[in-house]
């Protein structure tokens, strides 16, 4: 068992996705683990540190382990769909 940081590897070994939050513009999105072109043992909360805000161009990003085993999408959806 790994006492580390969870790496990009990691996630992408559960088939988990990277949670990747703006803090400027609230902008979050999910991505596959390897498909940022980062080498695989990168720990997690370091991603953040090498991106940029697609929506506003920031760079307070925080990044995290998939927060929801289903796609944001589908998290929203389900939302929408009971009022919220």
């Amino acid at each position: 068992m790994s006492t580390g940081p969870v790496t990009l590897k990691d996630l992408a070994d559960e088939g988990r996705l990277l949670w990747c939050y703006c803090g400027a513009c609230c902008h979050e999105v999910e991505v596959p683990p390897l498909s940022l072109g980062l080498p695989g043992n990168v720990p997690v909360p370091n991603v953040a540190r090498r991106l940029r805000c697609s929506k506003c161009g920031s760079r307070k990003i925080s990044t995290r382990p998939q927060l929801h085993l289903e796609p944001l999408e589908v998290l929203r959806a389900r939302y929408r769909r009971n009022g919220g």
